[in-house]
């Protein structure tokens, strides 16, 4: 069955925390946005969940109930598991157990905006859990966070620290985290997560997906790429051999509303590797056959272009992960 990619916001908050929306305002804000679904991961409180649910079944878009443990340490966000672990047994070291737990109960975990500047103005926003390189319980990762996330420095670290973990061979879903708390329009660019599932989305297949590493962060362009070798066909986060291969891309601009608000427009997508990367210039809604030559542990791929007046990256998908 064909894989289809849905734009989601993973990361949101209500009144039932530190936000100033009530469920049904985010609700609606994900319709007007264009997406196809919305978690709320409410700090440290799950009280919202069922009163947003209810109103995204009347709306038509898919729910994803989850929390945001918030710690000195650092923030995580789970999805699909709110009840499985109280937030205050979490610190670095129970932290790995923990989001085992997560996983083995069906849902998953992900670092959240491991960069934010802390102390004073927001204890333990970053990632100080010590676990050097060793992420591998986790499914997901948050390589931007906020408005114009091109533009936001702690998310270019962000990003640069997300290929280091990477190349340590964690297997790491990309997503973005708006960190929404309002629905005040700040006249910024958003990003959304694709995330790609078979068949009609629902709430199991999103987790399904992300832990997968089905993902891919944008703003304002969609990607349709899959990496051939020997008759075989890989998607996005999918484990592939070393050794020749096609990548097969297009990238096209998204909802017109959005791209003509901030500029969007594509000029081509990059490649890296462990070894360096590699620029080829694509036009918005054409497709492309790069041939390739894989090693090292990961392959990934970027979309470059114009947004908000500004040249830079446009897409971050979660990378092909390569097997020796």
């Amino acid at each position: 069955m064909k894989t289809t990619f849905y734009p989601f916001e993973l990361h949101c908050h209500t009144v039932h925390s530190d936000g100033k929306m009530p469920p049904d305002t985010l609700i609606e804000a994900a319709v007007r946005d264009g997406l196809t679904g919305v978690a709320l991961t409410d700090h440290n409180a799950v009280s919202g969940l069922d009163e947003a649910e209810r109103i995204a079944g009347r709306k038509g878009v898919v729910f994803l109930r989850g929390i945001e443990w918030t710690t000195f340490y650092g923030h995580i966000t789970v999805l699909g598991a709110e009840s499985v672990v109280d937030w205050r047994s979490v610190n670095p070291d129970s932290v790995v157990e923990c989001v085992r737990n997560v996983r083995a109960s069906g849902g998953i975990a992900g670092i959240a905006h491991p960069y934010r500047i802390g102390y004073p103005i927001c204890t333990g926003g970053s990632d100080d859990w010590g676990l050097g390189n060793d992420y591998g319980a986790f499914s997901h990762y948050e390589v931007w966070s906020y408005l114009s996330p091109q533009k936001n420095p702690t998310n270019r670290m962000a990003k640069n620290r997300y290929y280091e973990l990477i190349a340590a061979g964690n297997r790491l879903a990309c997503v973005y985290g708006r960190d929404r708390h309002t629905d005040y329009d700040e006249g910024k660019a958003y990003a959304v997560t694709f995330v790609g599932v078979e068949g009609a989305p629902d709430a199991r297949s999103v987790y399904q997906a992300i832990a997968r590493g089905r993902t891919y962060v944008s703003t304002g362009v969609t990607v349709d790429l899959a990496l051939e070798r020997e008759g075989a066909t890989y998607e996005i986060g999918s484990e592939v051999p070393c050794g020749e291969c096609r990548l097969r891309i297009g990238a096209s601009l998204w909802r017109k509303a959005y791209t003509d608000r901030f500029g969007v427009s594509i000029d081509g997508v990059r490649l890296l590797t462990e070894e360096g990367e590699r620029f080829f210039p694509i036009k918005a809604g054409e497709r492309e056959e790069i041939p390739l030559s894989l090693s090292g542990r990961y392959l990934g791929v970027e979309v470059e272009g114009t947004i908000e007046g500004e040249r830079g990256t446009l897409a971050v998908v979660t990378p092909f992960f390569v097997k020796s």
